[in-house]
Order: C-alpha cells, then structure tokens, then sequence
C-alpha cells in the first residue's frame, strides 16, 4: 500500500514539474514577442521621422 502511495505521490510531483516548465515556456515565449513588437514599434517611429525629416 506505502509504493502505491508514493507512487501517486511521486507521479503528482512530475506532473507538477511538467505543467510548471511548460508555464515558464509560454511564459519566456511572451516575452520575446513582446520584445520584438516593442522593436517593431520604435523601427516604425524611427522611420517615420527619417522619412519626415526627408519630406521636409
């Protein structure tokens, strides 16, 4: 009865590590593309002042 018991215990414990690494996955995953619409943006700025600047 006691493997049984740590078993369960034990398969809950990978489960949890598992659910936790994919959160942190998804997580970093967000944060690039937040980054690279951030970068995104300010290119967009900046070529929107290059090209007033040109026009004016």
């Amino acid at each position: 009865m006691a493997y049984k018991i740590l078993a369960l215990l034990i398969s809950f414990a990978t489960l949890c590590v598992r659910v936790y690494e994919e959160m942190r996955r998804r997580a970093k995953n967000q944060m690039k593309k937040e980054e690279l619409e951030r970068k995104k943006k300010k290119r967009k700025k900046k070529n929107a002042k290059k090209r007033e600047k040109e026009s004016a």
